[in-house]
């Protein structure tokens, strides 16, 4: 069984690749809970539902609830979020913290909250 400080180092890479694409506007990919994949850009992101413009010849957009996304999307889904948030918003920094929060993300729902 593999201890934290052994697992650390393996995910370093998936958390790298998820800043990278949360900081470009590439088509990132988000997995749900249920194995499925959508691959698009992220159009918009509310506090339930991310909308995606996925790769296809008719550049359609899908809606992916946020609750069934893997946590490792979820991550990806704030840091677009984020993103796009005016940087001296409080309401809205304070709406994003709230937002990790319910979806368990606790570290980064500690960091909106400085």
């Amino acid at each position: 069984m593999l201890g934290v400080r052994t697992r650390l180092p393996l995910l370093a890479p998936a958390f790298l690749a998820l800043a990278a694409a949360a900081a470009s506007a590439d088509p990132v990919e988000l997995r749900l809970s249920s194995g499925q994949s959508f691959r698009g850009e992220v159009v918009r992101i509310d506090d339930e539902k991310v909308d995606l413009r996925i790769d296809d010849a008719a550049g359609s957009v899908v809606s992916v609830w946020v609750a069934d996304l893997e946590p490792i999307s979820r991550v990806l889904v704030y840091r677009c979020r984020k993103e796009r948030l005016p940087e001296k918003d409080g309401r809205e920094r304070l709406r994003l913290a709230r937002f990790c929060l319910i979806f368990g993300l606790l570290l980064e729902a500690q960091s909106e909250f400085r």
